[in-house]
């Protein structure tokens, strides 16, 4: 069996398990390892591995609905949150319908916005209940105070068609703004294009370019490209074909097709790529709004200057050692008397001769 068939269905089996227990913390950590795994299991074609059986696949979908359903179901916050977004993502009616069952338990606590964001998601689409833009509105109004920026837009979007509510332009552009503001990628780009216009803020080319290169930079593709074409005809931008077509090469890589944009604009796509075979830097970094200068911090009391040491008396000189006496010279020895030559030894003189004896007769 394959190793992928062999982890879907340990997968499947774990769930089971903690399904029938009342640990929310193990469900939520199961059922993440099991969306990790299905998000491998949806790309093994692209890559040329063999699928793993849909029934089995199959299986381990459900089981994470039923998963999430039951930690909503013990009160885990966490739990309900991922199971109205994953209701949402996969339009799934049983899933939604516990979802808004528990997500009015957990918003009011909830500091970040998400409940009600997705709660309001639900209720725009109807799943797992009746379509409500009413209640949608709402909920995007509560999230939004607790700047969740996804539902800053949504209300401005709402408040300018008038769904859920009476139309209310500059209330919608208001929250436009406050989501451009908190890094929403649409709502930047909508902001430069209001200040490109004049239509909903004050003509602004400075604003407007600065509110595009900050769409730009987190990855919006018309941004990049609207930016681009703007920077290349020098309209509503300064002047700089190589801003230009570095900003269009970014539109590229993010799939975006300006051709037609510049097309619509009046210019010739094939006049700007003969110019983009150039190796071009990196596109620039927005315009930084000019920072409010801080105060400035009291100065630091200067610390009283430590007082200098007492310089080292001066060790007194040692005496120099008295010159030693030079050693009287040495007397000389007195000669040696010389030795008195031996007297000659007299000979010795001969003994006389013996006398004959006498001969006895």
């Amino acid at each position: 069996m394959p190793g992928r068939t062999i982890d879907t269905t340990d997968k499947i089996e774990e769930l089971r398990g903690l399904i029938e227990q009342d640990d929310a913390t193990l469900l939520l950590e199961a059922t993440e390892r099991a969306s990790l795994a299905l998000e491998f299991r949806a790309s093994d074609a692209m890559i040329g591995l063999p699928k793993v059986e849909d029934t089995l696949v199959g299986e381990l979908t459900e089981l994470v609905g039923r998963a999430l359903a039951r930690a909503a179901a013990l009160g885990s916050a966490e739990g309900t949150m991922r199971l109205a977004e994953r209701a949402f993502q996969t339009k799934d009616d049983v899933m939604g319908a516990a979802a808004r069952v528990h997500l009015p338990m957990v918003a009011p606590a909830e500091p970040t916005g998400r409940a009600s964001y997705y709660h309001a998601l639900l209720c725009f689409h109807g799943i797992g209940g009746p379509e409500d833009l009413e209640a949608c509105v709402a909920l995007h109004r509560d999230a939004a105070q607790k700047g969740w920026a996804d539902a800053m837009f949504e209300l401005y979007a709402m408040l300018s068609r008038g769904l859920g509510c009476d139309p209310d332009p500059n209330e919608a552009i208001a929250y436009c703004r406050m989501a451009a503001e908190a890094g929403h990628p649409r709502a930047m780009y909508n902001l430069g294009a209001f200040h490109a216009t004049g239509n909903g803020a004050p003509l602004d080319e400075g604003e407007s370019v600065r509110w595009y290169t900050a769409a730009a930079e987190k990855d919006h593709a018309r941004a990049a490209a609207t930016l681009g074409l703007m920077s290349w005809t020098g309209q509503g931008a300064p002047l700089d074909h190589t801003r230009g077509v570095a900003w269009l090469a970014r539109a590229d890589e993010l799939g975006f097709d300006w051709r037609p944009l510049a097309e619509a604009m009046g210019v010739d796509p094939e006049e700007i790529e003969g110019d983009s075979a150039r190796t071009l830097p990196p596109p620039p970094a927005a315009p930084k709004k000019k920072a409010v200068p801080k105060k400035k911090a009291a100065p630091k009391k200067k610390a009283a200057p430590k007082k200098k040491a007492a310089p080292k008396k001066k060790a007194a000189p040692k005496k120099k050692a008295a010159p030693r006496k030079k050693a009287a010279p040495k007397k000389k020895a007195a000669p040696k008397k010389k030795v008195a030559p031996k007297k000659k030894v007299a000979p010795k003189k001969k003994a006389a001769p013996k006398k004959k004896a006498k001969s006895r007769r």
